[in-house]
């Protein structure tokens, strides 16, 4: 099996100690990651040789750097100047590389 991201909060800890989207992170888990470490552990999600994660180098909701700090043990994909939201526009360019992936995994 594997496991497609697009445009993922890949590591929870991290969107939290950083903001993301207005503490959205905190909010949805109940506080902060020293506060409830067995929380964040058991819903950061695994990234691994069997995820994909697709993201926009010009998102600025969910930055890029939430899927490339993973390239060393999944495959990322960054497309050039797509935001959050083109990952889940069929028009797009990075709905067309996920459609690319789907494809080589068929």
């Amino acid at each position: 099996a594997v496991a497609i991201g697009l445009a993922a909060v890949a590591d929870l800890p991290g969107a939290a100690r950083e903001g993301l989207g207005a503490n959205a992170t905190q909010d949805f888990m109940g506080g902060e990651p020293d506060d409830l470490p067995d929380a964040y552990a058991i819903a950061n999600p695994t990234i691994g040789p069997t995820a994909v994660l697709v993201h926009g180098d010009a998102d600025d909701t969910v930055p890029v750097d939430q899927s490339t700090r993973f390239a060393d043990v999944a495959e990322v994909i960054v497309v050039a100047g797509q935001s959050h939201m083109d990952v889940i526009d069929p028009s797009s360019r990075s709905w067309a590389a996920t459609v690319d992936v789907l494809e080589r995994l068929r």
